[in-house]
């Protein structure tokens, strides 16, 4: 999955455009750098700074400005930003043949 798109239920306001969804991008190595972001190997912990960060980062979207988002749609971009990172295959992984 290259991108993930978020509907918000409650649109932001970021200066004078409405934001109703999120185009977030597929994060690299380098956006993770920096974040406090706690790996096990099924999930992953996100607090709330954390998220807004890097969603901030891979939408363009001040941080201040996605903390402005609903608590309902905080908690979808959380789990959907969970199964985003976590997607695709595990390193060491193979191929099947």
């Amino acid at each position: 999955m290259d991108k993930l798109i978020i509907q918000l239920s409650s649109p932001i306001q970021f200066g004078r455009e409405e934001i109703s969804e999120l185009d977030i991008r597929r994060p690299t190595g380098r956006d993770l750098m920096g974040l406090e972001i706690k790996f096990s190997p099924d999930s992953l912990i996100l607090d709330a700074k954390t998220l807004f960060a890097l969603v901030g980062k891979l939408t363009n979207i001040p941080p201040n400005v996605l903390a402005q988002m609903d608590s309902a749609d905080a908690f979808v971009l959380s789990a959907e930003m969970q199964g985003f990172l976590l997607s695709g295959r595990q390193t060491g992984q193979t191929t099947p043949q």
